[in-house]
């Protein structure tokens, strides 16, 4: 569209010829051809061979990885809820057991004291005797249910629909277990209801939220085309022939990835085992709607915009619209 007001406003008409990126930018080198239509990342290498527009539009790099069709796997109930989420929710757990621990020993630290006073007298009545006896049954209870297990335990059935055993029939006890119960009933529904709502529309587990986790991980291949501004990304200095340390074990690895130069290489590679291909958005579109690719698989896209940078047309050197061309 930017092209077509060109010729319009400049009253000239165009010759189009369709090449691949390599093929294009000799045809610039050598005068065959003045504009590549296609925006691309602008490097400190290509200065000298070639002019370009100003910067026209954002490009970035996603990662993307072979999608199985079973989205059901046996780390399905553990990714249900997010890191932070399960840090959460096993520290209310411990929560509420510390409280019920503690309301326990003050309850039965309050009543063993009064009946220890009662019985402190110097008369000996029937009631005495009552006294004392209610104070050894006191006394096995607090033994019995005085303990970190018992309250914990308390806590795991209220989240797993099993109840719990109330071990006191004191109201402030009894309002600790009613809360105990409640919010086991909530987290056992938001539980159930991710878990289902995961299962039924397929939601994969996202291996690689970050491409810097990609490296951490060192558990698949990252396939990068070699002659893409990611690839330059992945090293210190642009200039530099070997990557960054921590990059050179993994990137473009045999037999997964074999000199990943063009995009057939990258649609041959996308299907294999151990895999993640770095690519942009709209190549990789391309790649998956080519009816001429040799495997086809699922693939999965995972968030994240790497190797952000903004790009522009290449010109062929000392390119006469050039100026006409950035000043429209």
């Amino acid at each position: 569209d930017i092209w077509a007001i060109m010729e319009e406003s400049l009253h000239f008409r165009s010759e189009y010829v369709q090449a691949n990126f390599e093929v294009g930018k000799h045809m610039l080198m050598n005068g065959t051809a003045d504009v590549r239509l296609v925006p691309v990342i602008v490097t400190t290498a290509d200065n000298a061979d070639f002019d370009f527009s100003l910067p026209l539009s954002q490009n970035w790099y996603e990662l993307f990885i072979r999608s199985d069709d079973d989205g059901a796997t046996s780390l399905s109930y553990i990714v249900t809820w997010s890191d932070k989420l399960w840090f959460a929710f096993a520290g209310t757990c411990l929560l509420m057991t510390i409280l019920t621990y503690c309301m326990l020993y003050w309850r039965y630290k309050y009543r063993l004291e009064n009946l220890e006073d009662e019985s402190n007298h110097e008369s000996v009545s029937p009631e005495d005797i009552n006294t004392e006896n209610e104070f050894e049954q006191l006394k096995k209870q607090q033994n019995t249910n005085m303990s970190m297990g018992n309250c914990f335990l308390n806590v795991l059935g209220s989240f797993t629909s099993q109840g719990c055993e109330a071990p006191s029939s004191a109201y402030s006890i009894r309002l600790v277990i009613l809360v105990i119960l409640f919010y086991g009933l909530l987290m056992n529904n938001a539980y159930s209801a991710v878990l289902v709502s995961r299962l039924a529309t397929g939601q994969k587990e996202i291996l690689f939220p970050t491409l810097a986790s990609v490296h951490q991980a060192k558990t698949h291949t990252l396939c990068v085309r070699t002659g893409s501004f990611a690839y330059v990304k992945l090293k210190e200095r642009e200039m530099d022939t070997q990557l960054k340390p921590e990059w050179r074990d993994i990137v473009n690895k045999p037999p997964a990835c074999l000199n990943e130069s063009t995009q057939q290489n990258i649609a041959n590679a996308i299907c294999k085992d151990g895999v993640v291909v770095l690519e942009t958005p709209i190549i990789m579109a391309a790649i998956l709607k080519d009816p001429n690719r040799s495997t086809h698989c699922p693939v999965m896209r995972m968030a994240g915009k790497n190797a952000k940078a903004v790009a522009s047309l290449f010109m062929s050197k000392w390119y006469p619209l050039k100026n006409d061309f950035n000043q429209m």
